[in-house]
């Protein structure tokens, strides 16, 4: 590489003190290129043109820079880069550039594999603007890849304003409130804040003083505060946090996304509700308790239908009983007699008369659950009991009025059940007069950490100990995971890691295997146990070094295994730095999908 108009590199003799201030003074690039640096000085004004051409100010060996790459621009009032529509870009603090972007004192510059420091300590810093919701967007992803990657702290601000709001001044506020390395954009009536590196302890207080500052300008401003990895594990998790935190705020308050969430008792059910989705879901249960049109609940198994169906009954008027019954563990001989009862008699068995579901639940609600497991026979009956609000038991002749409202819940697509023959048209068209579906868990991320830190405080509470706290790798693994079998397989791993976990903090090494095991039987099994043999021999011993070893070749295999072969990722989990999780891949033989070497 070269500079002009000197090759030399910039030196500064300590015996002139006058010198020395004005060589501190005097804007230059420090250029490294490979293991040699220079320092190429800056003219007054003009342009420096950078790039592996021979007419370039600054020339540069790097065969991957096109040949007129950017230039420099210095004036009066500050300096421009520019981009000369290089083939591989040229980026400022990580960000590639478009066009042209103002510089600063201490910008890097990266151009290929070359980097360029600029020292400009009397350039006047540029005024502070908002970035494009896409670039905080983008900006976002990158910060929540290194805070997982360095273990780093990552805040995210939410400041929700009314219509009447001057979003331009606020706009001005905000940028000069924030530090250089924040970023602050606009969508809409919501401003987002990005705020790196701040402690725990620092978090609520910025992000107060920015509400502070903005309620000078908008008095009803709200806020909402997200952190990583504990209140998401993703960008999009954590924006929907701050957001839900900020809509569920007072004028005036700045909340924590932690307390962003409404607890509501339905019936015997204690019920988290976080996620925006859920909310409008709850809302409709709400306004559809009050009609008596069958609904049917569909979702994955383990989302909480049997909730949904409870809150339908306890916000309705019907001064009846809640009757529920699993239609997949009804016999079907039996099915019929269940449903409608039967008289004295009816048959072998019938020693006496039985009042069927159906008139238990008079006045009330009765829910058919897993309605799609219902015989073909059954439903036509059914269908017309439900049709007609009439009868008749087993065994009789008689018809009797019944008033009962049906709601119907399956995890089945019925509409395929219906193509499949499986399940009449005509009573699915009379049970879906209403519907609504509930998203499974991955779909509702907000919630997994409030209802992770709920459901390890309950299990702690019962079992009379501690509650097990979690590591930013274990959570980081919690959150990424897909969770098959829902909130059901979530209660699971909280009770599991409360009866087991005595040392205090959960590391994602204890947690790998038993995701795993859940996610390999759909979430519905129980968490592995040790096998016990009563007629076991006495343990062989071999030498500590060898168990370590093995030891860590298995946790590094699941480790790979967990984060779909990513090593940084995988490093990560285990704690342990990038470069000597590689260099033992290469010595244990093992493979970057998590396959052991012979």
């Amino acid at each position: 590489m070269s500079a002009s108009p000197s090759d030399a590199t910039l030196t500064v003799s300590p015996d002139d003190p006058a010198r020395s201030a004005r060589a501190e003074a005097a804007p230059y690039l420090l250029v490294v290129e490979g293991n040699s640096s220079l320092l190429c000085p800056l003219p007054p004004s003009g342009e420096l043109l950078i790039g592996r051409a021979e007419d370039c100010g600054l020339r540069i060996s790097d065969r991957t820079a096109s040949r007129h790459h950017a230039r420099l621009q210095v004036q009066l009032d500050g300096m421009v880069l520019v981009d000369l529509g290089s083939h591989n870009g040229t980026r400022v603090l990580g960000q590639r550039i478009v066009g042209s972007r103002a510089l600063q004192h201490g910008d890097v510059i990266q151009i290929c594999e070359v980097t360029l420091v600029l020292h400009a300590p009397a350039l006047p810093p540029p005024p502070r603007t908002l970035a494009p919701i896409s670039l905080f967007r983008q900006r976002l992803t990158e910060e929540v890849e290194r805070a997982l990657r360095y273990g780093r702290q990552l805040t995210i601000v939410c400041l929700q304003v009314d219509d009447h709001a001057d979003v331009q001044r606020i706009g001005i506020v905000l940028a000069a409130e924030s530090r250089l390395i924040d970023v602050v954009s606009r969508e809409e009536l919501h401003f987002w804040l990005l705020l790196p590196e701040l402690s725990p302890d620092e978090r609520q207080r910025v992000a107060e003083s920015h509400l502070r500052a903005v309620q000078r300008v908008a008095p009803s401003v709200r806020s909402g505060v997200a952190s990583f990895p504990g209140d998401g594990g993703d960008a999009d998790s954590l924006l929907l946090a701050a957001r839900t935190a900020a809509a569920m705020a007072r004028p005036g308050e700045c909340l924590a996304a932690e307390l962003a969430q409404r607890t509501q008792q339905i019936g015997p059910h204690e019920v988290t509700i976080a996620d925006p989705a859920m909310q409008r879901i709850y809302a409709l249960l709400e306004r559809l308790a009050k009609s008596t049109m069958p609904v049917l609940i569909s979702g994955e198994t383990g989302t909480g239908k049997e909730i949904a169906t409870t809150a339908l009954h306890v916000w309705s008027k019907r001064s009846g009983r809640f009757v529920a019954i699993n239609c997949a563990a009804l016999p079907e001989s039996l099915a019929e007699s269940e449903l409608f009862g039967h008289e004295k008699g009816a048959f072998t068995g019938a020693v006496s008369q039985k009042l069927g579901l159906l008139e238990q639940a008079a006045q009330g609600t009765l829910l058919l659950d897993e309605v799609g497991e219902l015989p073909l026979p059954l439903q036509a009956k059914l269908l017309r009991a439900l049709e007609s609000q009439r009868i008749v038991r087993v065994g009789g002749s008689r018809e009797l009025a019944i008033d009962v409202r049906v709601i119907a819940a399956t995890h089945r697509e019925l509409e395929a059940e219906v193509k499949a023959g499986r399940f009449r048209q005509d009573l699915f068209f009379r049970l879906v007069a209403a519907r609504v579906v509930l998203p499974p868990l991955r779909d509702r991320r907000r919630e997994i950490p409030l209802l992770l830190r709920q459901f390890l405080k309950r299990a702690a509470q019962s079992l009379g100990q501690p509650q097990p706290q979690l590591s930013d790798g274990a959570l980081t693994l919690l959150l990424s995971h897909r969770w098959p079998g829902n909130i059901r397989e979530l209660r699971n791993v909280c009770d599991y890691l409360a009866a087991t976990i005595t040392a205090g903090v959960v590391t994602s090494a204890e947690l790998t295997p038993l995701l795993s095991h859940e996610a390999a039987s759909g979430g519905a099994a129980s968490p592995p146990l040790p096998p016990t043999d009563p007629n076991r021999t006495a343990p062989t011993f071999r030498s500590l070094e060898a168990e370590i070893r093995e030891l860590e070749q298995l946790r590094m295999t699941e480790a790979l295994a967990a984060s779909e072969g990513v090593q940084v990722r995988a490093a990560e989990l285990l704690g342990m730095p990038i470069r000597t999780f590689s260099y033992k891949l290469k010595q244990y033989g093992i493979s970057p999908t998590g396959r052991a070497g012979s």
